[in-house]
């Protein structure tokens, strides 16, 4: 499963509340984040005021599993 998270500082808030939508959603299905393998993704990378990667990591990944940002195209 890939989490695709906005890496502006003023979407920080949205990003934990969808997370933790997706946490509920699948929990409601018998599902738990916490034991599926999924990847964080951070875009917006080229826009002001975006979060560093670290930052993002100590927010949204409390399962240790891989984050990366997105590369932008030329």
């Amino acid at each position: 499963m890939v989490f695709v998270a906005d890496s502006q500082e003023e979407r920080a808030d949205a990003n934990i509340e969808s997370l933790d939508n997706l946490r509920f959603n699948l929990k409601e299905q018998g599902y738990d984040l916490d034991s599926l393998p999924y990847v964080i993704q951070v875009q917006q990378a080229r826009l002001p005021d975006v979060m560093p990667v670290e930052k993002c990591r100590r927010e949204l990944n409390t399962t240790k599993f891989p984050i990366s940002r997105l590369a932008p195209l030329p």
